[in-house]
Formats: structure tokens, C-alpha cells, sequence
């Protein structure tokens, strides 16, 4: 897949089937979007384009309340590319772009930059100035720009659709498996791996602090992980939470504990896929206890993992 970072440096050469959203998360919702502009552009002998942003545009229009990200934007084109596209624009958000009109983005940067024959959009897509682009002005802009339309139906999960902001609510409530069933996947952080206070080493439990690249995570805990870095795959457990049993952190730390591994891997990228919490976060008493309750944590871990 071929990335392309800036609406300036945007210019195929060849006719597209496109789809644009920030497609925060790539739920199934979006997936059904991207696999539609995917089968489409093969059928069209198109190339297929998803157009998205940088940073969530939230984060200008509502800068006092901006949507938290659930996967960061190298996560999302990593996935994008799993997915089959061609090409990735990654446009800047900012004051500038806000003020497009919806005709504008269509001509100048859908028609004129990426030779549209066939956009694919939900119902409910809103494009350009003061959101004034909706499905009705969409048709009629399809009819003066020679252009085709397809709207992707909205998928459901128990009578509700579909969303980034319910995945959300979901993954901070904790309840991970039904936020699975709407990512289409299980639930993950991406982190890299920085230095911490090596409290776990002391403790003879040695751990990675990871520094998230986004900023939805699941609750305080310790859960079964399965950690990626690059493409192996290391079974351990993860903490997050503000370790009460020793001085009180500032903020929520997310330390994973790998099995038997003893690789340095400082600085580099770690994908965490969650799957089972064993136990919510306690303060201890005593060291010892706090101890015992790890090598517990760490023999569940093994069972489950069969290491």
C-alpha cells in the first residue's frame, strides 16, 4: 500500500474508487466500508483510495472536547493495508482545511487529485465546510461531477449501531468482549517500550512500561496478554493501573510482564492484544503479599498459555 502524508503531495495518476473518514478504531462498521471500496475498485479496474486524518478532526472543531483515539494513526494504516488498499492519503487536519466547502473537497481534492469514478460512504457521512456536505448535496454533486455514489448500510450490534464512540464506552467500562465483537477484533493497546523505576525487576518480576500511542484503555487490572513485537508473538501479563501497594503514581501505568523472555527491547513497539482479565488492581499490605499474588498471577498465566 502506498502512503501518501499531505493533500499537497496527493496526485494519482490513474482513476479511483475512494472512501474517506478517520475510521478511528477500523471497527467492523468501517471495515465493511474499506472491504466495499476494496471490491469495487477490482471490479472498476480502479485503484483504491481511503482518504483520512490527522489529527482527529475533533481535536479542531471541538478542541475543548476532543474524541479520545482508540488506535493511532501507524496502527491504522497498518491495518488499512492488511485490508487490501492501494493508497493511503493521510490529510492534515487543521483551521485551513476545516474551511473547504463540500463542493470544493469534492472537485478539487476527490475529482481533480484522486480521478473519483466511485465514492463509498455511510448514510450519515458529513464532508466540508460547517458540515454543510450531506447525502443530499452528495447526489447532486455525483450528477455535476459525473461520479458514483454507493452508501455502505450501517452495521448493527443489538440494536444499536455501530461506533467508535460505543467501542469507547465499552473498552473503559471494561466490558472487552462485547468491544471485540464490535472491532472485529480483540481489543488492543500499542504502545513503545520506555524506562521505568525497574520496580518489577526488583521485586524479581522484571516488566516493560509502555508509553500508549493512543489514549483509550481498558481498566485498572491485570489481564492476559498476548504481546506483538513485529511479528512474534510473547504471551504474558499485563498491569495497568497506579501501583497503590508502593507510592501512589500520577497517572496509570501499563507494565507487561513477558514469559520467559529476557530480551532487551527498549524503544521498540509493542502491539498488547487482551484477552482474559484475571483480576482488578489491589493494594497490599505487604511486599511479600503482593509477591505471592504475582507468582499466582504468573502461574495462571502459564497455564493458560501452556509455557
Amino acid at each position: 500500500m502506498k502512503v501518501i502524508y499531505g493533500i499537497g503531495r496527493l496526485k494519482l495518476n490513474k482513476p479511483s474508487c475512494v472512501s474517506v473518514g478517520v475510521f478511528d478504531g477500523l471497527h467492523r462498521g468501517h471495515q465493511a466500508i474499506i472491504k466495499k471500496t476494496v471490491s469495487l475498485a477490482k471490479k472498476r479496474k480502479l485503484l483504491s483510495v481511503i482518504l483520512t486524518f490527522s489529527p482527529h478532526p475533533d481535536s479542531i472543531v471541538k478542541s475543548r472536547k476532543k474524541s479520545p483515539l482508540l488506535i493511532s494513526l501507524k496502527h491504522r494504516i497498518s491495518i488499512l493495508s492488511c485490508l487490501g488498499v492501494d493508497v493511503c492519503v493521510i490529510a492534515r487536519f487543521n483551521s485551513s482545511f476545516r474551511k473547504i466547502s463540500a463542493k470544493n473537497f469534492i472537485s478539487d481534492i476527490l475529482i481533480r487529485k484522486c480521478h473519483m469514478e466511485y465514492l463509498v460512504a455511510s448514510r450519515n457521512f458529513i464532508f466540508g465546510k460547517n458540515k454543510m456536505g450531506k447525502a443530499a448535496l452528495l447526489k447532486a454533486l455525483a450528477r455535476e461531477f459525473n461520479f458514483k455514489v454507493y452508501f455502505q448500510k450501517d452495521l448493527m450490534f443489538k440494536g444499536k449501531v455501530i461506533s467508535s464512540t460505543l467501542i469507547r464506552l465499552l473498552i473503559r467500562r471494561g466490558d472487552l468482549e462485547k468491544a471485540s465483537d464490535l472491532l472485529g477484533r480483540r481489543v488492543e493497546v500499542v504502545g513503545t517500550v520506555v524506562g521505568g523505576d525497574s520496580r518489577g525487576r526488583k521485586l524479581g518480576f522484571p516488566t516493560a512500561n509502555i508509553d500508549p500511542h493512543h489514549e483509550v484503555i481498558p481498566p485498572r487490572g491485570v489481564y492476559l496478554v498476548e504481546a506483538w513485537l513485529a511479528n512474534k508473538k510473547l504471551p504474558g501479563l499485563a498491569n495497568i493501573g497506579l501501583r497503590p501497594t508502593f507510592k501512589k503514581e500520577n497517572k496509570e501505568i501499563i507494565e507487561i510482564h513477558l514469559l520467559n523472555f529476557k530480551k532487551n527491547i527498549y524503544f521498540k513497539d509493542l502491539r498488547i492484544v487482551f484477552l482474559k482479565k484475571l483480576r482488578s488492581e489491589k493494594k497490599f499490605k505487604k511486599r511479600s503479599s503482593l509477591i505471592e499474588q504475582i507468582n499466582q498471577d504468573i502461574q495462571q498465566a502459564k497455564s493458560f498459555f501452556s509455557v
